[in-house]
């Protein structure tokens, strides 16, 4: 499970102002982060961020010891690895480590860790989607052979050679059954499994609306997909038509509905292309 980043634009003033405990571990923290914001979403949890960025870089919290019968300090960010318990947090009993846990580990995103936060739903749609196509070629095929099938096997190469011949089955029913089978172990086929894509965060900097582009040299359907940490600033006039008319088409479908052949949108601004 990944780290849960908690977007600045969640946060409504005004904010549930943090009490006790947690009160004193933000007072000792905030010098760290002397113009940064801390945001209380329950008197036991505390945002830290900055107005200008897309994610906050971690948070404060009190968590209840059941051994101790009393609270922790636990602190939480992407950059803290664990291999047991919560991987992203660290808990003490102890005020001054908390404090020293949090200068030390919360720190800024850069735009490519941005673009990198969405990658992986991005993935994970497009993994979806052929696995969704891959069920309805199977579901025709048990229905009409009684099995399922390779898409690219003998029985649909003779298929697909018979309609292209321009054969017709007797029963139309099966021709028409055939038919669909072909269009969706094609469709199959003509998934990648893995392909070079591009990132592009469209944000606003300084009240101008930019385009952030970085490559992927590996858009992996089976959840992998690494951002290069390099990126181009394009602005409207700026960005190249390719890639505008993507982020054109994939405007108007719902996120994390993959288009094949165009790519994804993770969130309103975030997108994951075929390069």
């Amino acid at each position: 499970m990944g780290y849960n980043y908690k977007l600045v634009a969640d946060f409504i003033d005004p904010s549930v102002g943090p009490t006790g405990q947690l009160a004193d571990l933000v007072e000792l923290v905030r010098p760290a982060f002397p113009s940064a914001e801390f945001y209380s979403t329950a008197p036991n949890r505390v945002y830290v961020f900055y107005k200008e960025d897309a994610y906050a870089m971690g948070e404060l919290q009190l968590v209840w010891d059941s051994k101790l019968r009393d609270y922790n300090y636990a602190v939480r960010s992407p950059h803290i690895r664990r291999e047991r318990g919560d991987q992203y947090a660290m808990q003490t009993s102890k005020i001054k480590v908390a404090a020293k846990t949090a200068s030390k580990f919360f720190r800024r995103q850069s735009n490519t860790e941005v673009m990198s936060v969405q990658a992986e739903d991005a993935a994970s749609a497009v993994f979806r989607a052929k696995k969704h196509d891959e069920r309805i070629m199977n579901d025709i095929a048990r229905n009409l052979l009684g099995g399922s099938v390779n898409p690219n096997g003998y029985i649909m190469q003779e298929f697909r050679y018979l309609l292209t011949a321009g054969h017709r089955f007797h029963n139309p029913e099966v021709h028409e059954k055939i038919e669909k089978l072909v269009a969706a172990a094609d469709a199959v086929v003509a998934q990648p499994k893995q392909y070079p894509g591009i990132a592009v965060w469209m944000h606003e900097v300084e009240g101008e609306t930019v385009f952030d582009v970085a490559h992927i040299p590996r858009f992996d359907a089976v959840y992998l997909c690494k951002v290069d940490p390099d990126y181009t600033r394009y602005r409207h006039d700026t960005l190249p038509e390719s890639v505008a008319g993507k982020l054109s088409l994939l405007s108007m479908v719902d996120p994390l509905h993959p288009v094949m052949g165009v790519g994804v949108r993770a969130k309103a601004n975030m997108f994951y292309l075929e390069a």
